[in-house]
Order: structure tokens, then sequence, then C-alpha cells
């Protein structure tokens, strides 16, 4: 003889339970990859204009800089140069190809503290936010997620020309 269910009776009640708990822990799980990829992708780009500082840096007319005691004012053509070393530095590294959102690195040289700062503005694809966002035209949201990096190094005037910079 089969016995009736009684208020009390908990057979049955643990198989929801472990779905919604087995839910939530796949949507955390989801929530940090997207996290982890934002992150190493801001730091992949940081890097990128890390490098990119150096090279402009590096690349800017030493000599003019030493035969004038430094660079004073903005009477020598050096953001230019510095874009062209940042620029020849990105196509290098094929910076494009590794972050499909690439949208640009700009240089800008402060004569004031002998500074060149890179700022790079790329966008981070994230594996699982594009499942639930849409466009208004009901497309999946493939953009991915803005990011902009800035880096700065110093220019450094040789010892041996005698220059102080600044």
């Amino acid at each position: 003889m089969r016995r009736l269910p009684t208020a009390d009776d908990d057979r049955g009640t643990v198989i929801p339970l472990i779905l919604i708990f087995t839910l939530i822990a796949s949507l955390l799980l989801l929530v940090v990859i997207d996290a982890t990829a934002l992150f190493m992708g801001s730091r992949s780009i940081a890097a990128v204009a890390d490098g990119a500082a150096l090279a402009a840096a590096q690349d800017i007319d030493k000599g003019t800089i030493y035969t004038t005691g430094g660079i004073k004012g903005s009477d020598l053509p050096i953001d230019a140069a510095a874009q062209q070393a940042v620029d020849k530095y990105v196509a290098d590294n094929n910076v494009a190809g590794r972050f499909p959102g690439f949208q640009g690195a700009t240089a800008v040289v402060d004569p004031n503290t002998n500074r060149v700062t890179v700022t790079i503005t790329a966008t981070v694809q994230l594996p699982f936010v594009s499942w639930f966002t849409t466009h208004p035209d009901q497309t999946l949201a493939t953009d991915g997620i803005g990011i902009t990096e800035s880096a700065t190094a110093v220019l450094r005037c040789g010892e041996g020309a005698g220059a102080t910079c600044g």
C-alpha cells in the first residue's frame, strides 16, 4: 500500500535546490570569466601603451635635444617624431590584429617635464556578455567594452653630451 504524502514530507526537494544552486554557480562563473577577460585585456593594452611610450621616448631626435640643452618650449618638432615612433611600434607589434577594436594611439610630448605620454584606446571582447545584451536592432552586442590606457616615459638626456633636460 502506498503512503500518502504529508505536509512534513521532504522527499524530492533536494533536486530543485541543486538546480537553483547550479544555475547561480554557472552565472557567477560567467561573470568571473568576463571580469577576468576585461582585466587581462586592460593589462594587455596598458603593456602596449608602456612599450609605445618607451619607443617614442627612445626615438626622439636626441641630437637636437642635446645641442639645445633640453626641450625648451614647443619649438622642436618632437610631437610628430614621437607619433611616428608610436605608429611604428603599433604596426610592428600587430596591435590592430591583437585587439580587433583598436581605435588608435596618440603621443604627446610635454616639453616642461620632458615626458612622452601615449594613450591607446581599444575594445576588449568579452566572451559571455554578448549573450545577454542586444542592440536595438536585436542583433547580438559584439562591440565589447572600450578601454583607454595611458603610459608615460621620461626623456633622459645623455651624460656624454653634458646636457641637462628641462
